[in-house]
């Protein structure tokens, strides 16, 4: 448990540095109470990281200890992270009350969920507009990175690398780490530069859109988004989502004129994905095809940017959207969910598996120009598996608390896929349920697997190092 701490102190201290970013913000717009809060925020993160780094011993973690660091980290960033919102008063009410709000809203920024239970964010300080989304930038983009590039020993990056078709990179992993979060940081400056030049007058909130954009987060800066999706703002977002929920690998790639290695099967299947929720959307909802596409771009990239009221649709086309949230993104991207590249395997394994056990034939099974075993589709699968029986035990625990089956599947797998879009059950959850939600979306973000490793023993499959992604 000691490296476990050692590592867990390294990352908290990390996190404190980015933290001092809103301080700026604050001075910027001469907010002195929110300023206060950030600095004990910083304090609080980089203290106990000290505390942690100078008590425990420094050591590679393998497979289970990985997995205890990052279902902490998730755990205690919704903890720290809950300051700002407790110190600036936030939400009323008393104690344990505003405390349970404060840890959920900041739990959901840092898993990249975007439930809010902010209903007037015109409200609040701009520095703290920009800390909300400054805390998915961290859980989406910043702290992969770490983890993966820092934490991780060199055999597991280099057996991760191969698990997303990056054999190619799978020496150099590190230094890859470092280029793609150079570039995703210049998105994040080119995309915040284009809202504010066509339209954003608000300096906080184009940075916030870039961020929780990009990350996949969701979390609004505004209280009323409709007049953010007035052209050419709505393709800007839309654009951005997607952006967040493609393979990090992707960009790479294209930043290095790697156009065919970059057009993997993932990158081919998105944009029908996409298509194909915004007709299901249109076939059920009176919508036209602009508003029914940015929706499904929405779900589908876990993003959870929308003005629509969901809690008007009728069931089916609450049901609709649920299998895109669940499937989600990219693997090794921003974005939540199963991942698509699960899909495509477990799709393409289907037949394969048929074939093998009809005819004998033991032609190897290739998704892209990678060759996967039979191993970790049987492992995929498994993470596939439990996803859905975590989904469906917490609905089933809001559907015994009264709520309506379908909106609780609804907002369980926007939780769990890390979405944010509601239709309406997280405003008046009482706090019990608040907890639960907040449980889910740190499975979500973790995938559920990383949990059960720590709990249940040292179970370490042939490929599960390869498999075990640390994403959103």
């Amino acid at each position: 448990m000691r490296p476990v701490l050692a590592n867990l102190g390294f990352v908290l201290q990390l996190a404190g540095l980015l933290t001092l970013l809103p301080i700026g913000v604050a001075f910027y717009y001469g907010e002195t109470k929110a300023l206060i809060s950030f600095f004990l925020t910083a304090i609080a993160f980089l203290g106990s990281g000290f505390i942690l780094n100078a008590l425990a011993e420094k050591k590679e973690l393998d497979f289970r200890t990985s997995a205890a660091l990052i279902t902490l980290v998730f755990l205690l960033l919704g903890l720290f992270g809950s300051i700002p919102f407790l110190y600036l008063g936030v939400f009323p009410g008393g104690t344990l009350e505003a405390f349970t709000n404060s840890y959920f809203e900041a739990t959901s920024g840092f898993t990249t969920t975007g439930f809010s239970l902010i209903s007037d964010v015109d409200s609040l300080p701009r520095s703290l507009v920009f800390y909300r989304a400054l805390t998915q930038f961290i859980g989406g983009i910043g702290l992969v990175f770490i983890l993966m590039a820092f934490l991780y020993p060199g055999r597991a990056l280099i057996q991760l690398g191969r698990a997303v078709g990056a054999e190619d990179l799978a020496t150099d992993m590190r230094r890859t780490f470092l280029i793609i979060l150079l570039i995703y940081s210049l998105y994040a400056g080119l995309f915040s530069l284009a809202f504010y030049n066509w339209g954003v007058s608000d300096p906080a909130v184009a940075v916030s859109l870039a961020f929780s954009g990009l990350a996949t987060g969701g979390f609004s800066p505004v209280s009323d988004f409709r007049p953010l999706t007035v052209y050419p703002l709505n393709v800007l977002l839309a654009l951005l989502m997607i952006v967040g929920a493609t393979s990090f690998l992707f960009h790479y790639r294209l930043s290095r004129g790697w156009i065919r290695q970059a057009l993997t099967p993932e990158v081919l299947a998105f944009p029908v994905i996409i298509l194909l929720g915004g007709l299901s959307l249109m076939a059920l909802e009176p919508l036209d095809i602009s508003t029914a596409i940015f929706h499904a771009i929405s779900a589908s990239t876990t993003t959870g940017y929308g003005w629509l009221d969901l809690s008007g649709f009728k069931d089916p086309a609450k049901l609709v959207l649920v299998p895109f949230m669940f499937v989600g993104g990219a693997s090794f991207s921003t974005a939540s969910g199963i991942k698509l590249l699960r899909l495509l395997l477990i799709l393409k394994a289907i037949p394969w598996a048929a074939r093998r056990a009809t005819s004998g034939v033991t032609e190897p099974l290739t998704l892209g120009r990678r060759e996967v075993r039979g191993e970790e589709v049987a492992f995929q699968l498994l993470v596939v598996i439990v996803a859905a029986s975590v989904i469906l035990a917490a609905a089933f625990l809001f559907a015994l608390a009264g709520y309506p089956f379908v909106d609780s599947l609804f907002e369980v797998t926007s939780a769990y896929s890390n979405v944010g879009l509601s239709v309406g059950l997280v405003a008046g959850l009482p706090l019990g349920m608040k907890w639960l939600l907040s449980l889910v979306m740190v499975l979500g973000r973790v995938e559920t697997i990383p949990v059960f490793v720590v709990l249940f023993g040292r179970w370490k499959p042939k490929k599960a190092e390869s498999s075990e992604n640390l994403q959103a």
